[in-house]
């Protein structure tokens, strides 16, 4: 089953996620509303320990949230295509626990949010300022996720540049790496409406997102075999069927296409779903 770009939102965060608002029935009557025929529902993944707990719903929620997303799929059958997921923030010491969520799960999805540095074992990069330091341990993070082999796509690559505000050639640097990295394991990369919505902030004598950074996709577009998707990172269902609008306006001076989604039968560890 092929669904085009618009068709779908992948990315999404109810009142589970504790800094979302709205019940998983809410997105799905949202996403009918907009013609939607896919949602996926991908609330930040917790852990054991509760790490991360301002920002994560609780370990022992898990349950809870899973099993509210089969009713969805039950109740909403034959009029939406509801899908089971978690963004995950990847760390090794949590690979055989994310192998075992994506085996339960339709698919994972990761994002950096916490750096680990020589300082600070999680630093929150919406906070605080980034130097080249915490700007090359990003892209160490980011793209360790990616050689994980655990996700279906990598969301807002570019949020680095909510705190590291100057584009430099570190910053491209990183951005190149990351890029040829998610062509090497057959990765898409998202353009995150929910960027599009944050107050722009004043850089280099203009306004810009936070992100998504159209320095970032300026580079991308010369990588014509990277994959490039797009979705609302919903914190709020009235934002669902407002983001392809935006992000195609995002893409429009450049030269990439969001690619379709393809669902397939297939159990989650061999691949629920794919983007062509």
């Amino acid at each position: 089953m092929e669904v085009k770009f618009g068709e779908y939102c992948l990315h999404t965060h109810s009142f589970y996620c504790g800094h979302g608002v709205g019940t998983l029935k809410d997105y799905c009557d949202s996403t009918v509303d907009a013609d939607m025929k896919v949602l996926g529902f991908s609330e930040h993944c917790p852990v054991r320990e509760n790490r991360w707990a301002k920002s994560r719903m609780d370990y022992n929620m898990l349950d809870t949230y899973l099993n509210d997303v089969e009713r969805q799929k039950r109740d909403y059958e034959g009029k939406l295509v509801v899908l089971s997921g978690l963004e995950c923030d990847y760390y090794k010491e949590y690979k055989n626990y994310m192998t075992e969520l994506k085996e339960r799960l339709d698919y994972l999805i990761t994002g950096v949010h916490y750096l680990q540095t020589s300082t600070e074992k999680d630093f929150a990069l919406h906070h605080y300022i980034m130097g080249k330091k915490e700007l090359f341990a990003y892209s160490k993070q980011y793209i360790d996720s990616i050689e994980s082999g655990l996700f279906s796509f990598a969301a807002h690559p570019d949020l680095f540049a909510i705190q590291y505000h100057h584009f430099d050639k570190e910053a491209e640097a990183v951005s190149k790496d990351i890029i040829e990295c998610a062509i090497s394991y057959d990765i898409p990369l998202e353009v995150n409406g929910n960027g599009i919505l944050k107050e722009e902030i004043y850089v280099d004598g203009e306004f810009r997102h936070p992100y998504p950074i159209a320095e970032f996709w300026k580079i991308a577009q010369n990588y014509p075999e990277l994959k490039v998707i797009a979705n609302a990172d919903a914190h709020d269902p009235k934002n669902i069927a407002r983001f392809p609008d935006d992000c195609t306006n995002f893409l429009l001076p450049f030269s990439i296409q969001y690619k379709s989604l393809e669902l397939s039968d297939n159990s989650p560890k061999d691949g629920k779903i794919k983007f062509i």
